[in-house]
């Protein structure tokens, strides 16, 4: 089932915005369909009225929340040491085994502060006196980390062996039953810590609510969430003959609280409420019951790194900013970068997703009526403050090092 905005992305070879469904019991599964970034999505929490005005209204504030944000948050992307979210190994009750670190597991990922204005009833019982509310959220996109990666690797080899999905998933241990139930709620689990993190980098964690996290028997706590959004999710379907599987490469509304798509990320995101302002739940349509998930990929690692290059080598002979809007960026985004020392350059270029990776989102206006959302409110959240993964050390280092030998140069040194 092709959905709009469906692609297979230009970097990584995934297929985006699409569901598929297999016969659970037929051998040589197509294993290059799945996404190794299993059941990853977006959660949010709605925040209180005024909860961060103070931080917003004030240029000193507004930096000194991204710098406490980007401290406290970590990310796989600028330390090689670190390796986040819950193992898939588990106990007989499904719990935790040993610690785990909750943080941002991919490039894609990212945590903070977006506003929304929208129109809707003071009182949710009368109608007719809509006006326009500016609203807060706390949001986070992240996927489930090592969980998702393990499960990842032992699903595929299992089905490269001839393993029907029944039985992969069914029985034993490759993954199993338990290792399908531990990586539904992996990324979930590690969303939840990240913004109870953010909350009290931001000294707004005693207006939200959380709960201690069974799974790990009490030992973290997580955020209460208004909305929890799942993507690459693969569920059995109930009622059929056969056994039936869905993977789907997009927005999974049955096994999501709430909906919402993203569109790049200068842009923010969209979430959809009820025509009373309420969580859109229960969305059910002739397209296996999902929505995009994401926008479209239009430019490929590798080119992006070559205009990153080139805009952040001609800034240094201009003595001007590299990005063409990064002022705007300045305030409203920050990011963990690798520090190297045996690269002197100070630059601290912008992560890729920042220079035109992805197109804005496209379908809403198109086809809204198709997938059950003619009557939904559209409510576009904006990024206001907001951290982001680095550039991935790899790519860093090459850039950085090249920004090196370019001031040496200019300064008349040897490159």
């Amino acid at each position: 089932m092709l959905l709009p905005q469906c692609h297979r992305s230009l970097d990584s070879n995934t297929f985006k915005n699409i569901v598929f469904r297999l016969d659970g019991e037929e051998p040589d599964v197509p294993t290059e369909i799945f996404n190794p970034d299993w059941f990853a999505g977006i959660s949010a929490v709605q925040l209180k009225p005024g909860a961060i005005d103070k931080i917003l209204e004030n240029p000193e504030q507004r930096q000194h929340a991204l710098r406490k944000m980007t401290e406290s948050i970590v990310s796989e992307a600028s330390d090689s040491s670190v390796v986040v979210g819950p193992s898939l190994e588990a106990d007989e009750l499904d719990r935790d085994q040993a610690e785990w670190v909750a943080g941002l597991d991919g490039p894609a990922s990212c945590v903070g502060i977006y506003i929304a204005e929208h129109s809707c009833s003071p009182d949710s019982l009368k109608t007719g006196i809509n006006r326009v509310h500016r609203e807060a959220f706390l949001v986070c996109k992240a996927g489930g980390g090592v969980a998702a990666s393990t499960f990842h690797s032992r699903l595929v080899e299992s089905l490269k062996k001839g393993v029907s999905l029944e039985s992969a998933l069914e029985s034993g241990s490759e993954p199993g039953p338990k290792g399908l139930r531990r990586v539904c709620q992996a990324a979930s689990r590690n969303r939840g810590r990240i913004l109870l993190q953010a909350a009290k980098a931001l000294g707004i964690d005693h207006l939200m609510d959380s709960i201690g996290d069974s799974a790990s028997m009490g030992k973290y706590r997580t955020a209460v969430v208004n909305f929890d959004i799942q993507c690459n999710t693969l569920r059995k379907i109930d009622g059929e003959r056969t056994s039936i599987y869905q993977y789907t490469a997009a927005t999974d509304a049955l096994l999501s609280n709430g909906l919402a798509t993203c569109s790049n990320v200068s842009d923010g995101m969209v979430f959809f409420f009820s025509s009373t302002g309420e969580v859109l739940k229960n969305l059910k349509n002739d397209a296996h019951s999902a929505i995009p998930f994401g926008s479209m990929r239009i430019k490929r690692t590798g080119d992006l790194m070559t205009e990153v290059s080139k805009a952040h080598t001609e800034a240094v002979n201009s003595a001007s900013h590299a990005h063409v809007d990064a002022n705007w960026l300045g305030s409203r985004f920050a990011w963990k970068s690798k520090r190297f020392q045996n690269v002197k350059s100070v630059s601290n270029p912008e992560p890729l997703s920042l220079w035109g990776s992805h197109q804005s989102e496209s379908f809403i206006s198109k086809f809204s009526r198709e997938l059950g959302l003619a009557n939904a409110q559209v409510v576009r959240l904006r990024p206001e403050l907001v951290v982001l993964p680095g550039i991935e050390m790899g790519k860093l280092r090459s850039l950085l090092k090249h920004l090196e030998n370019h001031q040496n140069i200019l300064n008349g040194g040897d490159a």
